[in-house]
């Protein structure tokens, strides 16, 4: 997103889409791999439909949001979404960090 908001041309356009799609493959499966090996094996399917809702609701507030911030500047929906995804990244990377170094507890 950055790259789509800093780029100008043509290339800068095609190069920056083949990344974000590939990026999407990549991570849409890895995210539902992630959520039903995590979920407890009788809540699996609850789940994936609550990561599937909140999946679209984001298709529909993402681009109503981009939609509006447009008005405001041609650039803003990419530097908005890349804001909003690193603070996703960072907010992940943080609960991660802190798991690992969390202690495990043993039962008796």
């Amino acid at each position: 997103l950055v790259a789509l908001a800093a780029g100008h041309g043509v290339g800068a356009l095609y190069g920056a889409i083949i990344v974000m799609s590939i990026g999407n493959g990549l991570t849409n499966p890895s995210i539902s791999t992630l959520v039903s090996k995590r979920a407890p094996s009788d809540s699996q399917g609850g789940s994936l439909g609550v990561m599937q809702s909140m999946g679209s609701l984001a298709r529909v507030l993402g681009p109503t949001w981009g939609g509006f911030v447009y008005g405001l500047g041609h650039r803003l929906p990419y530097v908005t979404g890349s804001t909003g995804l690193f603070a996703a990244w960072l907010m992940a990377f943080t609960i991660k960090r802190g798991r690992e170094a969390a202690p495990t507890q043993n039962s008796p």
